[in-house]
């Protein structure tokens, strides 16, 4: 097979429709596209949402039930590409190394990446070996580059591709480029290293601040609104100083109140969750599945406790 059959075969590939695409890989899919999860999760929701209403379920058990057949998705989606990103990335720096040292031992670019083929990197053998078996059917080592960071389009693999091949192009000392070039790739790592564990007392705090505002609403539901309500059985619809009205609390505004009570452990759920991710790993999408967290807490606090 010679280097225009691969680069037709590719050609398809790309003029599949992504309804075509879809059906033969989902999941390959949905990574190239990643809006179709959330048009996915929210049809989902608004079907399944349209269904409860049809049951005659309350209103606000059926937006919470939309709400988290919409983010469950997206954030466990997030959950799975960050686990699969980080054990991508955590074998690219030695790759990378090894092609440097290749290199510096007199190798060209192509045949370093056929040395480095014949390693082993976790979750990156078969790509390096992808891209050695395109190199030597005449693909190019631009496109062959080009190719490895389409199919694991991160941050840092992209940028390391990007600078690979200018420095294929531009030749010179290309064994101290990619010296540099790994050493960069190292120290990021390392950076992204430090940066998580620097971020995990903060991940921390907004656990234990959502469960003190949880603890809270609790007391208010199991002390408070009772000694409001015995207080206002002792007075007996008795007016308040100065003829302002009565004092009166019935067992429907108990009801009402843990319902709103319900309802801020929700919404405070949400947006807690939203910043956790934020903080936690820079992403707002990040923060879904620690709002889906949150919400299941609050339901099962609501339906058991309160």
């Amino acid at each position: 097979m010679n280097g225009d059959m691969v680069l037709e075969a590719i050609e398809r590939r790309r003029r599949k429709s992504t309804l075509q695409r879809f059906i033969e890989s989902p999941l390959r899919t949905i990574k190239e596209k990643q809006y179709l999860l959330y048009l996915i999760s929210g049809g989902t929701a608004m079907a399944c949402a349209a269904v409860a209403f049809y049951l005659g379920v309350e209103p606000i058990n059926i937006v919470i039930l939309a709400l988290l057949l919409f983010i469950i998705p997206p954030g466990f989606f997030n959950l799975y590409e960050t686990r699969r990103i980080s054990r991508l990335e955590a074998e690219f720096p030695a790759m990378v190394r090894d092609i440097s040292l290749s290199v510096k031992s007199g190798m060209t670019l192509k045949e370093a990446v056929s040395v480095a083929a014949g390693g082993q990197y976790g979750a990156l053998t078969k790509a390096i070996k992808q891209m050695d078996n395109e190199i030597s059917w005449g693909v190019s080592f631009d496109d062959a580059l080009l190719h490895f960071a389409k199919k694991y389009p991160t941050v840092l693999i992209r940028r390391t591709v990007f600078t690979l091949i200018e420095a294929s192009r531009m030749g010179g000392q290309l064994s101290e480029i990619l010296e540099g070039i790994a050493t960069d790739v190292e120290e990021t790592k390392t950076l992204e290293k430090r940066r998580s564990s620097e971020t995990k007392p903060y991940l921390i705090v907004c656990y234990v601040s959502y469960f003190v505002f949880l603890a809270v609403i609790m007391i208010m539901s199991y002390v408070f609104l009772p000694m409001m309500k015995e207080a206002s059985e002792a007075t007996s619809g008795a007016a308040l100083p100065g003829g302002v009205g009565q004092f009166a609390v019935s067992d429907a505004d108990l009801t009402r109140y843990n319902m709103l009570f319900f309802h801020a452990l929700v919404i405070q759920g949400f947006f807690a969750g939203i910043v956790t991710g934020k903080m936690a790993e820079g992403k707002v999408v990040a923060g879904l599945r620690h709002s889906v967290f949150f919400i299941v807490v609050a339901v099962i606090a609501y339906t058991l406790l309160i």
